[in-house]
């Protein structure tokens, strides 16, 4: 598992400090704006975007055929795809968190931050298994209407919803959600395990 993470790094590292400054942009808009969305918004594209860059590179250098002729297994293989893009929306849920606590009279709700996480885990776990699946052309159609979507739903429904009123019960669902994106998550993984093991090179 150690070398596909370090292959699964040295294809992603020359993008992430674009998705830095994305990143970067969305958290000052956001914070600025007193608009929660925002913040969703840094980690769907973060789940949508870095797969597509680790799948492309597989379909263009025909990874997936060379590590499983070479005795990797499927499941760690689906493994992989999932543990930077996963750390980016850990990431991204610290600093959520982390604005919060500097913007003490904000209004933005503390449930945001585990809505954030399970946000980007359940777009991770279904974009991966696509891009797989269908392959990265039309996996990425797909996504970036996914991501347009999502960031213009998100942004338009938290500028009009006020957060800081929500019930107990809406609360109390936040918090346990990450769970569902847990969940979601791994059974992914297992999908994606099937996706690859069952692929005609």
């Amino acid at each position: 598992m150690k070398g596909l993470l370090i292959r699964e790094f040295a294809v992603l590292k020359s993008t992430l400090l674009w998705y830095a400054l994305v990143f970067a942009v969305l958290f000052v808009i956001g914070t600025v704006l007193g608009n929660e969305g925002f913040f969703l918004g840094v980690g769907a594209v973060a789940s949508v975007s870095l797969p597509a860059v680790s799948v492309a590179a597989d379909e263009k250098e025909q990874w997936l055929k060379f590590a499983l002729s070479g005795g990797c297994s499927p499941t760690k293989l689906a493994a992989s795809k999932y543990i930077i893009p996963g750390m980016a929306g850990v990431l991204v849920c610290g600093l959520t968190a982390l604005i919060f606590a500097l913007m003490p009279d904000n209004e933005m709700s503390w449930s945001m931050v585990p809505l954030t996480f399970t946000f980007a885990f359940v777009l991770l776990a279904v974009m991966v298994p696509l891009y797989v699946k269908v392959g990265i052309e039309k996996g990425r159609l797909i996504g970036m209407i996914c991501l347009v979507a999502v960031i213009a739903g998100t942004v338009a429904l938290f500028g009009v919803v006020n957060t800081s009123s929500a019930s107990g019960v809406i609360d109390i669902l936040a918090y346990c959600s990450p769970i569902l994106g847990v969940g979601f998550t791994a059974g992914s993984v297992l999908v994606t395990a099937k996706i690859i093991a069952d692929k005609e090179f």
